[in-house]
């Protein structure tokens, strides 16, 4: 189609020549009410769409090379790939992990740990739990570019303002499988005395990273990562 919107007859080699776009009209059969009667309007254009060279609607469909070289193509050119206003393009498949779900994986250790790409308008983050494969006993630590080192999760959960152990027992599960691990988390949320959402903050505080090294994060900071950044939907 022209700029003018009259419909031409094109080849793939015009359309690169003259800077069109190789398309094809979109036609769509419409019925519509007027009160009790119906109305039907046949082959109504409502768009175009780009036309795949040597698919099955392109005019280099079959042709031998003969006819490729009539049309100013290469008779060996395989297609596959579309012409935008004179420009070749190519649609390429990119795969990338779904935000905002968690996934189960192995990590470069073959450790299994949970992780979750959480993604809001103004941030993207990734998080993960996990086993800490140094420590003496095997707890769930929480993994996160915005702290230095791992942190247990029973103290992440305690600054998030879920002081009971028991509460963070029946949020994560009963089940004996469960429980093993988590135990030692809140074992060694114990050994350290962090009972409080106030002495949690504190200790996540000396795991922050911060831009200004001689600067200690305070408890407002910690806070902002936790609603922002953890899980940033």
């Amino acid at each position: 189609k022209k700029e003018d919107m009259t419909m031409i007859k094109t080849s793939p080699q015009m359309c690169r020549l003259r800077d069109f776009t190789y398309s094809a009209p979109i036609y769509v059969d419409i019925v519509y009410w007027k009160g009790t009667y119906s109305q039907k309007k046949r082959q109504v254009e409502i768009g175009h769409m780009p036309v795949m060279l040597r698919s099955n609607l392109c005019v280099l469909s079959g042709k031998s090379e003969a006819e490729m070289m009539e049309y100013g193509e290469c008779p060996y050119d395989p297609g596959g790939y579309f012409i935008v206003k004179g420009v070749e393009r190519v649609l390429m498949m990119q795969e990338q992990p779904l935000a905002n779900r968690i996934t189960v994986e192995l990590d470069s250790k073959k450790i299994l740990q949970a992780a979750c790409t959480s993604q809001s308008v103004d941030n993207k983050s990734r998080t993960v739990v996990c086993l800490n494969p140094l420590a003496r006993k095997k707890g769930l630590y929480l993994k996160h570019s915005a702290f230095v080192d791992l942190v247990p999760v029973a103290v992440v959960m305690k600054a998030m303002g879920v002081q009971s152990d028991m509460e963070i027992v029946q949020m994560v599960g009963l089940e004996k499988k469960y429980l093993d691990n988590l135990m030692t988390s809140l074992q060694e949320v114990h050994e350290r005395n962090i009972f409080s959402q106030k002495s949690a903050l504190d200790f996540l505080s000396t795991k922050l990273k911060t831009k200004d090294s001689r600067k200690q994060p305070k408890d407002g900071d910690v806070l902002q990562v936790l609603l922002r950044q953890l899980l940033s939907q």
